[in-house]
């Protein structure tokens, strides 16, 4: 008998699994699109799901599951891992459980984990860090209303956090040129958002202008990994052949900015008296090198913390008026090597 509308709508793990006589945890691996799975029973399971319209353009799984999907690129990455510290600190004590889907900075990989996520349920909620979602897949969340927390990067209609990435760099950068640096290159990384890295190079910028210092492009630096190893190789093979650069502010966070440290001091060259640096997200290890880095500190854990209040907001509100945006003020944080 042919399933109506309203009948396929209601449609659960456990009935796909009855219906195909297979585990629902091995239909959630298959959903998920988890290795290991033969491909008889694949196939089986996903016909059944094309055939009972499973789309991720409707929620046919119905909700409950009291599960908040974590999606980004790379969960490694220090900042990201500091946010999620704070969205498990606000878990604790509440119904709540988290499944983290890394996209590895495929959007193909990004657009089949919402289909799957949307359209079979396997969470209520979703916190997005640094994801580009197609204009398509933000229709089908805000049509479902799913709610949806974005860090770092605006969608409309949709939850978002952030950190005034302008006016952080803006102080940073004027506190470089007010202790007597006139020559400040930047550094910026290939997988920042455009807009964070716009906002952060539009607020060196600013502060160049309003202190009458001028604006020179070859001092932008770009490292394509935010990683140790890139800014010893950035510093090595191509900021210390310009021999008047007397700043640097590493957009690219403390990592990098401590890999550009140690290949300074490598060279014999004294931080902060010949070079300053200053990093940006205040990692815990920024506290720890010599000369201890002088940064930018992002809130993260209170991010994380906002963010899971927001989300358990709107799934008590069933999705609606739950969407607002949250901008927390960074700090400069003073230290040695600036």
């Amino acid at each position: 008998m042919k399933k109506t509308k309203k009948e396929s709508d209601k449609l659960s793990i456990k009935d796909i699994a009855k219906k195909t006589q297979v585990s629902t945890s091995i239909v959630s691996k298959i959903i998920r699109g988890e290795p290991g799975i033969p491909d008889d029973i694949k196939i089986k399971v996903l016909k059944f799901i094309n055939k009972a319209h499973y789309k991720a353009s409707t929620r046919v799984i119905s909700r409950g599951t009291y599960t908040i999907a974590l999606m980004a690129p790379f969960f490694y990455a220090p900042f990201v891992s500091e946010i999620v510290d704070g969205i498990e600190h606000r878990i604790v004590g509440t119904n709540y459980n988290l499944s983290q889907y890394s996209t590895k900075g495929v959007l193909e990989n990004e657009r089949m984990i919402f289909r799957r996520v949307i359209g079979t349920g396997l969470a209520d909620a979703f916190i997005l860090f640094n994801i580009p979602v197609d204009k398509d897949i933000q229709e089908s969340l805000r049509s479902s209303n799913i709610p949806v927390v974005s860090m770092e990067r605006y969608l409309p209609g949709l939850g978002y956090i952030a950190t005034d990435n302008l006016k952080a760099s803006y102080e940073a950068t004027e506190y470089l040129i007010r202790s007597g640096r006139k020559n400040i290159a930047i550094v910026i990384g290939k997988r920042y958002l455009p807009d964070i890295q716009n906002d952060r190079i539009k607020g060196y910028m600013l502060a160049l202008d309003a202190n009458k210092v001028e604006f020179n492009e070859d001092n932008i630096f770009v490292v394509p990994i935010h990683d140790y190893a890139s800014g010893i190789e950035i510093f090595e093979t191509t900021i210390s052949k310009r021999n008047n650069i007397d700043a640097i502010f590493c957009m690219a966070g403390d990592v990098v900015a401590t890999g550009i440290m140690y290949a300074a001091k490598k060279m014999g060259i004294n931080i902060p008296k010949d070079l300053s640096i200053i990093g940006y997200d205040d990692l815990e290890l920024a506290r720890f090198v010599t000369p201890a880095l002088t940064t930018v500190r992002q809130p993260a854990r209170k991010m994380g913390e906002a963010a899971v209040d927001m989300i358990i907001n709107g799934l008590e509100n069933k999705g609606k008026k739950y969407a607002k945006k949250i901008i927390f003020q960074s700090e400069l944080i003073k230290r040695e090597s600036a």
